[in-house]
C-alpha cells in the first residue's frame, strides 16, 4: 500500500483539468431534505440523494454508495476540518492514479535513463535530504559555544595537569592560546551560518531530495510529513513521479550570451550559484532536475 508523503495537488488539478476540461474540487454533501442529528444517530427523513461533486466523473469513475450509513458517515466527516481533509487526500491520491494512468496510455512516463528533457519520469531508490532550515538551525550559537569548548577542552586539561610545571607567564601564554583557538572555532561557524543564510535568501529552494543523481526541488506546502520526519520514518526506497526539466550545469548556465551589463551581471550571479551549489552544498553539475508531483513509500 502507498504511502504518500509529497503531492503537489496544485499541479495534479491543472494537469487534469487541461485533459479532462474538468478540476478536482471537494466532496460535497447534497440532500433534498433536512439532516435530522441526534445524539444517537443521524436519519435523514424522505428520499436523499448523496453525490460527489469533483468535475472529473468520467476521469475518476466513482460515486459514493446511498447506502444510509456510508452517507450518514460520510456526512459526519464532511462537517469537521479532519474529516474534509481526509476526504480532500482520498480524492487527490485517486486522481493521482488517473494522472498516473493517463501518462502510461499515451507514453509520456517512462525510466529516467531513458527520458529527454521535457519528459516524466518515475524513480525509486535510495535518497538522501538537503534541508538549508535543518543545516542553519545546527549552526545556532548555542552549539557553536559547545563545539568551540569541546575542541579547547583537552587543551585546558594540558594546561591544569602541567600548571606546575610552568611559570605565570607559560600559564598566561597557554590560556591564550586556548582562548585563540576557541574563538578560531566560533569565527568560523559565524561564518558557515552567515553563507548558509545567504545561499536561503538568493536560491529559489531550501528543501531538497537527492535521489539517483537526481535534485528534486521541495515546495513546503505540498509535504504531507516534515522532512525531519521522512529523513527519521523510513530507511527504504523511495518513489517519486516528476517532470525532468534541466541539468544543474544547463540551470546555472543560462547567460552564455554576454550582450550588456545585465547579462554580464546575471552570468557572474550564475557561477555565483554554482559555487554555492557544487561546492558548499555538494550536488554535482551533472545531476537532472526533476520537479516532482508525488513521493511516496509502498
Amino acid at each position: 500500500m502507498r504511502h504518500f508523503v509529497y503531492l503537489d495537488t496544485d499541479t495534479l488539478n491543472s494537469y487534469l483539468s487541461q485533459i479532462n476540461g474538468g478540476l478536482l474540487k471537494s466532496a460535497v454533501n447534497e440532500v433534498k431534505d433536512e439532516v435530522a442529528t441526534t445524539q444517537n444517530e443521524n436519519t435523514i427523513p424522505g428520499k436523499t440523494n448523496f453525490t460527489t461533486e469533483i468535475g472529473l466523473k468520467p476521469i475518476l469513475g466513482f460515486k459514493f454508495s446511498e447506502d444510509k450509513e456510508i452517507v450518514n458517515t460520510t456526512n459526519t466527516l464532511s462537517q469537521i476540518e479532519t474529516g474534509r481533509e481526509l476526504i480532500e487526500k482520498i480524492l487527490h491520491d485517486n486522481a493521482y492514479d488517473q494522472f498516473v494512468a493517463y501518462l502510461k496510455d499515451n507514453t509520456l512516463i517512462g525510466e529516467l535513463e531513458n527520458s529527454a528533457i521535457g519528459n516524466y519520469v518515475k524513480i525509486e531508490d535510495n535518497f538522501i535530504i538537503r534541508d538549508l532550515n535543518y543545516i542553519l538551525n545546527i549552526f545556532s550559537q548555542d552549539l557553536a559555544e559547545f563545539i568551540a569548548e569541546e575542541t579547547v577542552k583537552p587543551f585546558r586539561n594540558e594546561l591544569n595537569n602541567n600548571k606546575e610545571k610552568l611559570n605565570a607567564n607559560g600559564i598566561k601564554a597557554a590560556g591564550k592560546n586556548i582562548e585563540s583557538i576557541k574563538s578560531n572555532v566560533l569565527k568560523e561557524y559565524a561564518d558557515y551560518s552567515k553563507m548558509f543564510n545567504i545561499i536561503k535568501t538568493i536560491l529559489p529552494y531550501s528543501e531538497f531530495v537527492i535521489c539517483n543523481n537526481c535534485l528534486i526541488p521541495i515546495t513546503k506546502k505540498y509535504l504531507r510529513e516534515s522532512l525531519n520526519q521522512i529523513r527519521f520514518n523510513y530507511s527504504e526506497k523511495i518513489k517519486i513521479v516528476g517532470r525532468y526539466t534541466s541539468t544543474l550545469k544547463d540551470s546555472l548556465d543560462r547567460e552564455k550570451q554576454v550582450n550588456n551589463s545585465f547579462d554580464d551581471m546575471f552570468s557572474v550571479l550564475d557561477k555565483s550559484f554554482q559555487e554555492l551549489y557544487v561546492n558548499t552544498l555538494g550536488f554535482n553539475e551533472d545531476m537532472k532536475i526533476v520537479i516532482p508531483i508525488a513521493l511516496y513509500f509502498e
